[in-house]
């Protein structure tokens, strides 16, 4: 995952180029496992648009996810509050 940005399932749905229902499907999953937690929601198009922040904090887990402590944010946004 690219550092300080946005965790949703279109996101992912683009890396890792599956059907938006699997990637959907295991988003829930993860949050259900408490591997995520919803930070914020936002309407988007008739949508709604919803944030995640991982939860790992084992540094070998952090090592294969690819996280670093400045890539947990999850917020979706700069630190001016603009979309990332």
């Amino acid at each position: 995952m690219a550092p300080t940005h946005r965790t949703q399932a279109t996101d992912l749905l683009r890396a890792l180029r599956r059907p938006l229902s699997n990637v959907s499907y295991h988003v829930r999953v993860l949050a259900e496992c408490r591997a995520i937690n919803l930070v914020r929601t936002r309407p988007a198009r008739g949508s709604v648009q919803h944030f995640y922040r991982s939860t790992v904090e084992a540094p070998w887990a952090l090592q294969v996810l690819g996280l670093g402590e400045s890539d947990r944010s999850g917020t979706g946004e700069k630190p001016d509050g603009a979309p990332t």
